[in-house]
């Protein structure tokens, strides 16, 4: 696996040509990069005084990006499940799964390959005999960029917040099972995301689209952020999944204006994570302000006998209290990211100014 350095040296920028400099590499550094005359190297601008150069991977790294995880049959399948995602998370391509005992469980074998396929995207099983099951982690797998990936994560949440109200205004328990199977589609993608992520940032290189290593660890928070949003929801569909009391029709009525609230919070705080639209961000923070007097009007009916009381009131408005303080966040993040963008810009306009001020004196 890819190994994080530190190392820092300084070199002075050579004037080769008219217009191009060049700038010479430790000798020691080539050796340990097994570097050759002729070998491509990509140059990457990271902001306005920043520059990134990297090399594709030697045979020796490609040949250590495999991995062997031993395990028991005395271990829980999601403690077994936890260590295969850390392993997929930190970039390796295989994953050999072996057994300590010299054989699988039917249980464990059914579980480790189910999982898999649900939950590890660009993931395929190879091989597998009665005391190994080799995983291949495809390493060209394109088909989804992590944008993408984040506004499906957006859209599934979106449809399980919708469903949760059907849920909850006519105890359906058979979309409550299918919300909770949702929540899986969210975790898949959320994995996903951090482990394109997660690789880039070994590698000394930033995905496509990005403009520094900044952008990408706030993306990785994006869909932590997303993930546990989806979580809550997940959790109050069991709990519904099993009710038999009824909402009263105005009770619900409140509850599903305040999820029309948390919607529109939650969906606008991510769109101007892609958006970096400062008045988009401010409208979202403005909105948000509007929540707790909903919040406290429905307690304050409640307790006064207005309303009649529900046992599951105090779960609904957890839920949707954690929605909104996820969003607030969220647009936290996307101001971050937008105030970034534009002091950078404005540093490197201003670094330029300066220096064709100097050209004309």
């Amino acid at each position: 696996m890819p190994q994080f350095f530190s190392e820092k040296e300084k070199r002075k920028a050579q004037v080769s040509g008219k217009s191009s400099c060049m700038v010479t590499l430790p000798k020691k550094w080539v050796a340990e990069m097994g570097l050759q005359q002729g070998d491509p190297l990509t140059l990457t601008r990271q902001g306005p005084s920043s520059l990134l150069i990297s090399c594709e991977p030697t045979m020796s790294e490609r040949e250590k990006s495999a991995a062997s995880l031993r395990i028991s049959q005395k271990d829980s399948m999601d403690w077994t499940f936890r260590k295969i995602i850390s392993l997929y998370l930190l970039g390796y391509d295989q994953i050999e799964v072996k057994s300590s005992e010299g054989t699988f469980t039917n249980i464990q074998r059914t579980s480790i390959v189910s999982q898999v396929r649900r939950r590890l995207v660009g993931t395929e099983i190879i091989s597998g005999s009665n005391d190994s099951i080799m995983l291949q982690i495809l390493t060209g797998y394109s088909g989804v960029s992590v944008e993408h990936a984040l506004k499906r994560m957006l859209l599934i949440i979106s449809e399980m917040r919708r469903d949760l109200m059907s849920v909850i205004g006519a105890l359906n328990h058979d979309l409550a099972m299918e919300l909770i199977q949702k929540d899986d589609e969210v975790d898949r993608f959320s994995i996903y995301i951090m482990r394109q992520l997660n690789s880039s940032i070994s590698k000394g290189s930033l995905p496509e689209g990005f403009e520094d290593a900044k952008e990408v660890i706030s993306y990785i928070q994006l869909a932590r952020m997303m993930e546990r949003a989806a979580d809550h929801v997940s959790k109050l569909a069991k709990t519904f999944a099993e009710e038999t009391e009824l909402v009263e029709s105005e009770t619900f009525s409140r509850i599903s204006t305040m999820n029309s609230l948390a919607s529109e919070l939650f969906d606008g705080a991510v769109l101007s994570v892609f958006k970096r639209d400062l008045g988009s961000i401010e409208r979202t923070i403005e909105i948000s302000k509007a929540f707790p007097k909903l919040e406290r009007e429905l307690v304050e009916a409640v307790e006064s006998g207005m309303l009649p009381k529900h046992r599951d009131l105090a779960i609904i408005l957890h839920t949707l209290h954690r929605f909104v303080d996820i969003a607030v966040e969220i647009d936290e993040l996307a101001l971050d990211l937008s105030i970034s963008r534009v002091a950078g810009r404005e540093l490197e306009t201003s670094s330029r100014d300066r220096v064709e001020l100097a050209l004309t004196q």
